[in-house]
């Protein structure tokens, strides 16, 4: 099924086309969509036919990154000091990966409440890019050190290993001499080269279009409505609670209400 895009600027007519990230972001998860990924981003920008709406752009993806200076072992924050904007940009580092190098990564989606899973919080000119399941967060330890052609990893389409150029490789331009907190960004055109282009170094004011889809959580119902799990396991709850009724008088009323605690504790669980 192909899945329909929506420039996320054009729902505010009062708004230019172009957005920051913090602004990408933030207007994705109040409109309830999630950005394309570099690795749906990719896909498209490779195809026959690019959408029209796409051509020329720079293009935000939701996928979010963040590295140290090269070969500097991670500590329990990633902090970026983005000196024109004149503002920091934290990232939290699961615990597991304390002490590793290379890059976290993870994309911006929902939970099955519709919950975001990456939010922006500012404290005057600190600004933390929270991930509410840090588990979403992966590493790639052979993330390059230095700028240049690369070939790609599977999950997230981010360049990994030693250098090499050709059709399937990509250009990956990052901070050589300092740490990086931010979403990465794309170049959609008619030059190949600038097709291949993976920019994960760009400041926090910079402005680039930005790209939706509908979030890939299929548990997801429109908003306000129960999710389909959840609503099926109203549906058991009801169908214990109407078989119990139905066995009174047939069975020890001690059987009955162990029963009955059993569902209502069930039904307490379900609900923190």
């Amino acid at each position: 099924m192909q899945k329909q895009l929506f420039r996320l600027s054009l729902y505010d007519p009062n708004e230019g086309q172009l957005l920051t990230q913090i602004q990408a972001i933030a207007k994705a998860n109040q409109k309830k969509f999630r950005l394309l990924s570099n690795k749906e981003l990719d896909h498209i920008l490779f195809s026959p036919s690019l959408p029209q709406e796409m051509d020329s752009c720079q293009i935000w993806t939701g996928t979010l990154c963040a590295y140290e200076v090269p070969r500097k072992f991670f500590s329990n924050f990633i902090q970026y000091f983005d000196k024109r904007a004149n503002i920091d940009v934290v990232f939290e580092v699961p615990y597991k990966f304390v002490g590793s190098v290379g890059l976290l990564v993870v994309n911006q989606d929902f939970d099955r409440y519709g919950n975001p899973l990456i939010t922006v919080e500012n404290k005057e000119k600190v600004f933390l890019l929270k991930v509410h399941d840090l588990s979403k967060v992966h590493i790639i330890k052979d993330f390059p050190e230095c700028c240049g052609w690369y070939p790609i990893e599977e999950r997230f389409g981010i360049p990994i290993d030693t250098q090499m150029h050709s059709d399937s490789t990509r250009h990956l331009v990052r901070l050589e001499d300092a740490s990086y907190v931010g979403l990465l960004l794309r170049h959609a055109s008619s030059s190949f080269s600038q097709k291949q282009t993976i920019s994960i170094n760009q400041p926090h004011f910079h402005q680039a279009s930005a790209f939706c889809t509908t979030p890939l959580n299929p548990a997801l119902e429109e908003p306000g409505q129960m999710p389909a799990a959840e609503k099926d396991f109203e549906a058991l709850i009801r169908e214990a609670e109407e078989a119990l009724n139905s066995l009174k008088g047939k069975v020890e009323e001690q059987t009955i209400k162990k029963i009955k605690d059993l569902v209502n504790a069930i039904k307490l669980i379900q609900l923190r």
